[in-house]
């Protein structure tokens, strides 16, 4: 057997060499090989002072000491309650210390702390009552090994009945037999590893897992942690360029700019002026669809900022080249309102437009689209069913990306594979802005404010001050203007003390007497009719839930309230701000919360109060609530790096595509 062999068997051995009870709770951590076990990578240092006597010691510090045994004094019952074991120790100058222990058992304390020994213990040293001593010292040796328990000790994450020292034993062991065999040339060229000041890999993992010093760990200051980071990276970098060069080899639909259509519909529309953002967005477009492989795009931009129209545009360029076009949006409001657009848009002549919901779904649409003779089709989740059938669909534009699951936005494209797809967001997704970092999807931003367009200006209010703000309510619409409020439920619930929206909307409607509150939720039958009524202005206070994430502009409303706001999230609070903010008078946000705040819940606020800049916050929420899995298809939660956090995976992005490259077909890891 060559030696590469002999590595990557021990590598991909199961942990199963360790007794069954350590292999066991290794596996709780999700350890299953050698390999894991090597990169279960320490969570931090402590250091262990040495002291040649007790007058010494470093109060609050670890410290190691040598100590002789003097004294076991059983637990008892005293006056408060159940005493624990004490050993009496003293020093080389007879000063005392004092050992103690909850619920140990006398084999091991016998065991540890033999009575009439000097012994190296190391512990936690605290002063109690005046009197020093350590509760439960973690390690303990003969004396002549003092100094093996002193200096820089590393701790690793860990679960109930697995202890610091058991994991240590079990890493220790493995790095000794690797290093029996190990003879392997390094798979980063020389220049990488001079250039960034690298060690090999097998020395690097030797210098983590017994680092010298207690920065060692950060990757800011450990070249060691530094390389094993590079490694994962570089190694799950190269499986995503996989997939992508996968995709960039499939067939996709060739759609040159369009000129025809494009030109005709501006010759009809001579006010609209693209804005820079607009513009280097469509170009980036056309750029994609022109290409011989299905383009996967995200055009990011704020409310109102115009990629619906950019969206327009490239399908413009799909129907003149020969192609339809699917737009996909998440609620049947907001599919009504894209349909209504582009019919207005596309009044320059020729195209067929058609609307498919759950409530607009003949046989006829189906036929038309399944022939060819639409040329766009908008619609909600009813598009995505396999009844749906393109005669030659060439572009697919997703509204609201985040409102829908990763099967659900894939389930369209891989039935039309040679279909190029556009994401259109406000707020990115945690795993789709992963993506981004890591070059699965190409992005566009659109950083342009529409003309006369102020920022919604956000406060964060506790709910004992809504008299104060029902105040202030009522003066804005006796002043003209419209406001929406919303809540996180329907009804009251018995297991959730939140605020419902038909109770709020009963308490509003006795305290803005003369003004028409109205009710929308998505149990309604008529919440259509509702949403036009508020855009008209015969509703003048809206109470909802979020059916209103998405929907209908009315650049009359001023003020959004959102109740309970701890319990949103980040893109749906975004989201919710957008509704407000559309015509020219300045427009506010209060966000009431109920007190006390988890630390989460807090940070969430304060990002929103602070920032209107969807990316910004898709940022934020990317730390938040980490970025599920690339490679999968889960939405948030931690992604499973094992070398570095997401926060350092996203900073190392850069350098982890310059070097890539550079590398060789990574034996141990792949």
């Amino acid at each position: 057997m060559s030696n590469i062999k002999r590595i990557k068997t021990l590598l991909n051995d199961p942990i199963s060499v360790f007794e069954a009870r350590t292999a066991n709770l290794l596996k709780k951590l999700g350890i299953e090989t050698a390999l894991d076990l090597l990169f279960h990578l320490p969570s931090g240092t402590l250091y262990r002072h040495k002291a040649d006597c007790v007058s010494a010691l470093k109060i609050g510090d670890y410290n190691t000491i040598c100590l002789r045994i003097d004294e076991y004094v059983q637990p008892h019952w005293g006056k408060r309650g159940a005493q624990p074991f004490r050993i009496y120790c003293s020093d080389k100058d007879g000063d005392g210390l004092t050992l103690v222990f909850f619920n140990a058992r006398m084999q091991y304390i016998e065991s540890q702390f033999p009575l009439n020994q000097t012994r190296a213990i190391s512990g936690r040293v605290e002063k109690y009552k005046g009197k020093i001593q350590i509760a439960h010292p973690d390690k303990a040796a003969p004396a002549h090994l003092l100094d093996k328990l002193c200096g820089v000790d590393v701790l690793y994450p860990l679960t109930a009945g697995l202890n610091n020292g058991t994991i240590q034993r079990c890493i220790a062991q493995l790095l000794k037999q690797l290093g029996c065999i190990w003879d392997l040339e390094d798979w980063f060229d020389e220049k990488t590893l001079k250039e960034y000041e690298l060690s090999g890999w097998y020395e690097s993992l030797l210098a983590v897992h017994a680092p010298k010093f207690e920065q060692d760990l950060n990757i800011s200051t450990s070249k060691a942690r530094l390389r094993l980071a590079l490694d994962e990276l570089v190694t799950r970098g190269k499986k995503v360029e996989q997939n992508r060069l996968q995709r960039q080899s499939a067939s996709g639909a060739v759609i040159p700019p369009s000129t025809i259509l494009r030109r005709d519909f501006f010759q009809t529309r001579p006010d609209l002026i693209l804005t820079q953002g607009q513009t280097d967005a469509l170009k980036d477009i056309d750029q994609d669809l022109s290409a011989h492989y299905p383009a996967l795009r995200l055009v990011q931009g704020d409310v109102g900022c115009g990629k619906t129209l950019v969206a327009f545009l490239a399908m413009l360029s799909s129907v003149e080249a020969g192609y339809q076009c699917a737009l996909l949006a998440p609620t049947e409001v907001l599919a009504k309102q894209h349909f209504e657009t582009i019919v207005n848009l596309c009044g320059f002549g020729g195209l067929t437009i058609a609307l498919l919901t759950a409530s607009n779904n003949s046989k006829a649409v189906y036929a038309k689209i399944k022939d060819g003779i639409t040329n766009i089709v908008v619609g909600t989740h009813a598009l995505l069913e396999e009844k749906v059938v393109f005669k030659k669909l060439g572009l697919i534009v997703i509204d609201e990306q985040h409102r829908f699951g990763v099967d659900q936005r894939e389930s369209l494209r891989k039935r039309n594979e040679q279909a190029s797809v556009i994401y259109l967001s406000a707020t990115p997704i945690p795993r789709t802005l992963l993506m981004v970092y890591d070059g699965s999807v190409d992005i566009s931003e659109i950083h342009d404010k529409p003309k006369d367009r102020l920022s919604v200006m956000t406060s964060v209010l506790p709910l004992d001050k809504l008299p104060l703000l029902i105040d202030r309510v009522h003066k804005l619409l006796a002043s003209g203007d419209q406001i929406y409020w919303v809540c996180p439920l329907v009804e009251e619930s018995e297991k959730l003390d939140l605020a419902a929206a038909k109770s709020r909307f009963e308490y509003l409607k006795t305290q803005l007497d003369g003004f028409n509150v109205g009710l929308i939720h998505g149990k309604q039958k008529d919440k259509n009719q509702t949403m036009l009524s508020f855009k008209n202005g015969s509703i003048r206070l809206l109470v909802s839930t979020t059916v209103i994430e998405v929907g209908i502009d009315v650049p009359n409303a001023s003020l959004m309230v959102i109740e309970h706001a701890e319990r949103f999230g980040l893109a749906q609070l975004h989201q919710l701000r957008g509704r407000v903010g559309r015509g020219s008078k300045q427009s506010h946000c209060v966000l009431l919360y109920q007190p006390p705040l988890s630390d989460t819940a807090h940070r969430r606020l304060k990002v929103i109060q602070k920032n209107s800049d969807g990316f910004v916050i898709a940022h934020e929420d990317l730390h938040i609530r980490h970025g599920g899995d690339v490679l999968g298809i889960k939405q948030s939660g931690v992604p499973e790096f094992k070398t570095c956090s997401l926060k350092e995976a996203c900073s190392l992005a850069k350098l982890v595509r310059s070097i890539a490259h550079r590398v060789k077909d990574n034996l141990i890891l792949n």
